[in-house]
């Protein structure tokens, strides 16, 4: 179960919408790289596979907050 919130600039932020906003910046990364290395021309078609990703990124931070019970635990890495 998730429980707490993040205080940012004193407007209080559930953790999945924290978590959200990580996702999106590590999927820019991957998306990037991978048009960087042109491996984009695997991919059928690149919208639904960048959502893919994001879900699924989105997913890998979520369950670690969950699992660790504190969401500022997967700022501790």
């Amino acid at each position: 179960m998730i429980t707490g919130e993040f205080d940012i600039v004193g407007v209080y932020m559930h953790p999945l919408v924290v978590g959200a906003a990580i996702a999106i910046l590590i999927t820019q990364v991957l998306t990037l790289l991978l048009s960087k290395l042109n491996l984009y021309r695997f991919v059928w078609h690149r919208g639904l596979f960048d959502t893919a990703v994001l879900i699924v990124v989105w997913g890998i931070i979520t369950g670690y907050i969950a699992l660790a019970g504190n969401p500022m635990a997967f700022f501790r890495l």
